[in-house]
């Protein structure tokens, strides 16, 4: 699953929350995009179990990366892929 963390009315961090409280989707690996670092975002991705936060804008090959990464179940948690340089 992919969320965007600043959306409307549920951010993506409550969507995550929604779907780890729901068993029958047990076993789906998430990762969150956001444009901007906010303060606590790292703990809340280990917290929920999130398999990658990247930050925006975001390379197709970091993307694909990432959901290589949180498809091997030997994948470390909470992995930050950071904003490419200018």
């Amino acid at each position: 699953m992919l969320l965007d963390v600043m959306m409307p009315d549920m951010d993506g961090f409550e969507v995550a929350a929604e779907v780890a409280r729901r068993p029958e989707l047990a076993g789906i690996k998430t990762l969150v995009l956001s444009s901007a670092s906010l303060a606590g975002e790292t703990e809340r991705c280990q917290t929920l179990g999130i398999a990658a936060r990247l930050t925006k804008p975001v390379r197709a090959a970091d993307l694909f990366g990432a959901i290589d990464r949180a498809l091997d179940n030997r994948a470390q948690p909470a992995a930050v892929v950071p904003r490419p340089p200018n």
